[in-house]
């Protein structure tokens, strides 16, 4: 990547085709014919993400094949950090899209009755704001591009206007999601104040200098964390999710639970490792304590859950605490294993939760609710989809054979090894609480014999998807190596520019 317009078009040519493909298909849906706008939108969608996804994994090769660093221009590189964590973040983010948008064409067919082809710009412009995420190295950026996400995903999850229960989704959505930005902003405004800078490298200069942490860096910090808490779902800022999840609509719902907790964990690592290293001490405490909350509360919230979305609400924020416990527990140097248990555990929650929610929208498509009761039977009227949730269901508990327990394991590993063994424990406790409710609804799928039977005929994309899903789910769990391996490349999040 030589040359100014190289050094500037090829670092952000992931986020480059996403603006471009989100504004493609708004213009499109205004002037193609109305009884081919839905296949043309839809296919031009997926052409986009998977040149976006490709773009990504060009840009890796070359960081990682030359023999260079990465040459940006000053006022780009001050904003963006275009390396190698990213970079697989992105992948993820790309892949985690096109699953989403795998197994939405039918569930949109048959709930919306307007507005589908404003749907898949609306979810590519949601990948924009997560793929910038990720790279943003300064507050502002970060402001922005969590700001283009979050309204994005507002619009997304009452995006059934006649269905009461997801208006009133979008509009809690919306309402703590606005008191959540001006928290997060008063901590940047607070931390800009004591270090009169915002890019993360100087904030860290700044504090350095001020040598013991000042008062009003540590309340910045803390709002901060609040605010990220928030895209995250992690307790106590989770108040959307239940309500989010259920009264979405469910392909948008497997985005949201995936998506913003890449880009949020990558924003949180990016500030805290970059902007805020004087101080791990108190942030590693800080993250140890909502990693706790967060898998205890969402875990025991779960169990007594009748509506399979909400209880893969409470699942997720379970799981977002198993995946703070890889913040809290990062070492001095990035260079190190523990490092790449975040990214393995981001890889395998986006399979088996994405998978999950694909699930649910096959028997949502067959007329059925989102009652657990409701999957009474499944096993005999549909065998594929209930080997499928079985197998995501077993993932998210951590269950051999599959990818769930290499990402529990190396999570778990690396608390114990940075003396958090009390953290682990409490890790260890809630999933075995999870194999309750998760194996309840097995139960209740295969042992349970369906009061009405119904006939499943899902299209080969949504069955795709979930093929996609199961095989990423069990070949991670059988052949994990590889996959560590690709998340070691991305380890060195902190490297001096």
């Amino acid at each position: 990547m030589s040359g100014d317009f190289g050094s500037v078009i090829g670092p952000v040519a992931p986020e480059i085709i996403l603006c471009v493909l989100g504004l493609l298909l708004l213009v499109a849906g205004m002037f193609l014919p109305a009884h081919r706008k839905a296949t043309i939108i839809f296919w031009t969608c997926l052409v986009g993400l998977g040149t976006a996804l490709c773009s990504c994994v060009m840009v890796l090769a070359a960081i990682a094949l030359s023999p260079e660093p990465l040459q940006m221009p000053n006022w780009l590189g001050a904003t963006l950090r275009v390396d190698e964590f990213a970079l697989v973040l992105k992948i993820l983010i790309n892949l985690a899209t096109i699953l989403t948008i795998l197994i939405s064409p039918e569930y949109i067919q048959h709930r919306l009755t307007a507005g589908r082809s404003e749907y898949f710009p609306l979810v590519v412009f949601a990948a924009l704001g997560m793929t910038l995420l990720v790279s943003a190295t300064d507050l502002i950026t970060i402001y922005v591009a969590m700001e283009l996400t979050s309204l994005v995903s507002y619009v997304l999850v009452g995006y059934m206007k006649r269905d009461p229960k997801s208006t009133e989704a979008g509009m809690k959505y919306f309402l703590v999601g606005a008191a959540s930005s001006a928290i997060m902003l008063y901590g940047m405004s607070l931390t800009y104040g004591m270090t009169g800078a915002t890019d993360l490298a100087s904030i860290r200069r700044a504090i350095a200098e001020l040598g013991s942490p000042e008062p009003m860096v540590l309340v910045g910090l803390i709002l901060m964390v609040a605010g990220f808490g928030f895209k995250l779902a992690a307790a106590p800022f989770h108040m959307w999710a239940p309500e989010a999840y259920e009264g979405g609509p469910t392909p948008i719902v497997a985005l949201i639970s995936v998506g913003p907790k890449m880009a949020g964990i990558a924003v949180l690592l990016h500030v805290l490792e970059i902007g805020f290293p004087e101080i791990r001490d108190h942030w590693s405490a800080l993250i140890a304590a909502i990693a706790a909350i967060s898998m205890v509360l969402g875990n025991l919230t779960a169990i007594p859950q009748k509506n399979i979305k909400r209880m893969l609400a409470y699942s997720s924020i379970g799981q977002i605490g198993y995946i703070l416990i890889g913040v809290a527990s990062l070492p001095q140097s990035m260079n190190d294993w523990r490092t790449s248990g975040i990214i393995v555990y981001l890889l395998v929650y986006a399979f088996m939760n994405i998978g999950a929610f694909a699930v649910v929208t096959a028997v949502s498509n067959a007329g059925l609710s989102d009652d657990i009761e409701d999957y009474r039977g499944l096993a005999q009227s549909s065998p594929l989809l209930a080997v499928a949730l079985l197998v995501f269901l077993a993932s998210l508990a951590g269950l051999p054979p599959t990818a769930g327990l290499w990402g529990k394991a190396l999570i778990f590993g690396a608390a114990i090894y940075s003396g958090f063994t009390w953290l682990a424990v409490v890790g260890v406790a809630c999933s075995v609480v999870s194999v309750f409710y998760y194996f309840n609804v097995v139960r209740v799928m295969f042992f349970l014999k369906a009061t009405t039977p119904h006939t499943f005929r899902n299209t080969h994309l949504l069955t795709a998807g979930i093929i996609i899903a199961i095989t990423g789910t069990l070949f991670i769990g059988v052949y994990p190596e590889p996959f560590i391996a690709m998340a070691r490349v991305g380890q060195d999040i902190v490297a001096a520019r």
